[in-house]
């Protein structure tokens, strides 16, 4: 039986190509999950001011990241637009509620 090692990673110079790497591997889902990972940390930071204003402080703030990833090619365009879609339906509640 031969074992074949499955992650070339000859390439790799550091962390950091090694996360380009596997981001390309994937398709642009490796540090789009990061952004959602980031998000609910966020989310949860936040959440002393306020589930709302965290919600969309959090979408707000991811949506500036997501663009800036999206723009240099290393994430899907789904992720900012979740984050804008979030962020557009917070601000259209907080505006109907009168916050």
């Amino acid at each position: 039986m031969v074992l074949y090692n499955l992650t070339n990673v000859t390439s790799a110079t550091g962390a950091g190509s090694l996360v380009v790497a596997a981001n390309q591997l994937t398709g642009g889902v490796l540090l789009g999950l990061l952004t959602l990972a980031l998000f609910i940390i966020m989310l949860l930071g936040f959440k002393r001011y306020g589930f709302v204003e965290a919600l969309l402080a959090a979408g707000f703030i991811n949506f500036i990241i997501a663009g800036i990833m999206t723009t240099a090619g290393f994430i899907q365009i789904i992720f900012p637009l979740l984050y804008l879609a979030i962020t557009a339906f917070t601000g259209l509640y907080m505006y109907m509620t009168n916050r």
